[in-house]
């Protein structure tokens, strides 16, 4: 069985351009701000490290069990979770529980990434290919997240510091 294409982060080849925040905000916001974006860039320039962050459609689905709402329901169509914005309060509670920092909450309504309806605009525009578009096998990516889970949680503990 072939596996649904996905979005793959390989942080070793971010350059932190941030040409993927502004497309997305663009497509999804009508404006080019990293508040409006499904993608954001965790910056370290003394270390010269850079990681965009992104909904990664993990297998433990955590904002999907912890929405008191039940407003993050698979589309089987694409075999992805999306927010229903007719449903979501912006309780904030799928934003807590995301350890990929993959959701955002906004003024009304929770924002995670839906692909772009098939064509994510963050892939096609990533020169430096940090971020791919790809059949991927979760059990691969969660794996290479997996090392990365108590940094990225630490990382949002400081941004919310």
């Amino acid at each position: 069985m072939r596996m649904p294409k996905r979005l793959y982060v390989d942080f070793h080849r971010c350059t932190g351009c941030g040409l993927c925040v502004d497309v997305c905000s663009l497509r999804n916001a009508g404006i080019a701000s990293p508040d409006n974006s499904n993608v954001l860039i965790h910056r370290d320039e003394a270390a010269g490290i850079f990681q965009p962050l992104v909904c990664l459609q993990c297998d433990a689905h955590p904002c999907v069990e912890a929405c008191p709402q039940e407003a993050i329901q698979l589309d089987s169509a694409m075999a992805i979770y999306k927010v229903d914005p007719k449903l979501c309060i912006a309780c904030g509670i799928c934003q807590d529980e995301c350890i990929y920092l993959g959701i955002k909450v906004g003024d009304a309504v929770a924002r995670k990434c839906d692909l772009c309806s098939g064509e994510p605009i963050c892939a096609s525009v990533c020169l430096p290919g940090a971020i791919q578009f790809r059949d991927s096998d979760l059990t691969e990516m969660n794996a290479a997240f997996g090392k990365r889970a108590a940094e990225i949680k630490g990382m949002r503990k400081q941004a919310d510091d």
